[in-house]
């Protein structure tokens, strides 16, 4: 019997294992770790340094983001840590993306009322 004490995880893999992968191939991959109060994955690198887990698995799978930019998750899901749900954008351009899927979203739902109506 071995006393030798097991290998830690690499970052990548402690990251992983907070990650719950889809069915669909296009679907987000759900972080299940801690979260800020504004519902952004929180990863914690062996340096203790806490980070966003976009940004981390932005990083790790797509390369560095581009200074003075910011991700935008395409799929409006703040616990998506798919890097191909995460655009590098600056943040007037993130705002308005905002903005405007919020206002086609609420459009959507008085059609919607409105149809139930007619």
């Amino acid at each position: 019997m071995s006393d030798s004490i097991p290998p830690r995880p690499t970052p990548i893999q402690r990251f992983a294992s907070s990650v719950a992968l889809p069915t669909a191939l296009d679907g987000c991959w759900e972080w299940t770790a801690g979260r800020n109060n504004r519902g952004y994955a929180q990863y914690v690198t062996h340096g203790k340094n806490n980070v966003s887990g976009h940004r981390f698995a932005y990083e790790q799978f797509v390369g560095q983001i581009p200074a003075g930019l910011v991700l935008d998750h395409l799929c409006e899901n703040r616990g998506c840590v798919n890097p191909a749900h995460l655009d590098p954008v600056t943040q007037s351009v993130n705002m308005l993306r905002h903005h405007h899927r919020r206002r086609a979203e609420k459009l959507a739902r008085e059609a919607s009322s409105l149809r139930a109506a007619a």
